[in-house]
C-alpha cells in the first residue's frame, strides 16, 4: 500500500517538475545570457545538450528526494549549480559564514553581524 502511494506521489512529482521545466523554456525563448536562478534554470541552460525535459525532471526529484543511491548524483549536481551559479555560491558562503559566527559568538552580537553582512552582500 504505501509503495504503491509512494509511487503515485513521484507520477505527480514527475508532472509538476515537468510543467515548471516548460514554463521555464518557454520563459527563457530568446534570451540568450540570463544568470540562473535555480537548478533546473542551470540544467536547461547546460551547454552539452544531452539533458532531456525527462532527464533534468528525475534528477531535480532526486535532490527533493535523496536516497542511498542518489547522494553522489546530487553531491555532482549540486557542486555543478555551484560552480555555473556563482549568486548561489556566494549566498552559501554568506549563510555558512553566518552559521560559524552564530555557534561561536554570545546571541547578542550575531544579530548586528547578521545585519551588517547581509547589508554588505546583498545591497552593495
Amino acid at each position: 500500500m504505501n509503495l504503491l502511494l509512494g509511487f503515485q506521489a513521484k507520477k505527480k512529482m514527475v508532472k509538476l517538475v515537468q510543467k515548471i521545466i516548460q514554463c521555464k523554456r518557454e520563459g527563457r525563448a530568446g534570451i540568450v545570457s540570463m544568470a540562473p536562478k535555480d537548478v533546473a534554470e542551470v540544467l536547461l541552460n547546460d551547454a552539452s545538450e544531452q539533458l532531456t525535459d525527462d532527464l533534468i525532471a528525475d534528477n531535480m526529484i532526486d535532490m527533493m528526494i535523496p536516497g542511498e543511491d542518489s547522494v553522489p548524483v546530487l553531491m555532482t549536481l549540486a557542486v555543478k549549480y555551484l560552480s555555473d551559479c556563482p549568486a548561489a555560491l556566494q549566498q552559501l558562503t554568506v549563510c555558512m559564514l553566518i552559521n560559524l559566527l552564530i555557534s561561536h559568538l554570545p546571541s547578542s552580537i550575531y544579530i548586528y553581524i547578521y545585519i551588517y553582512i547581509y547589508i554588505y552582500i546583498f545591497l552593495t
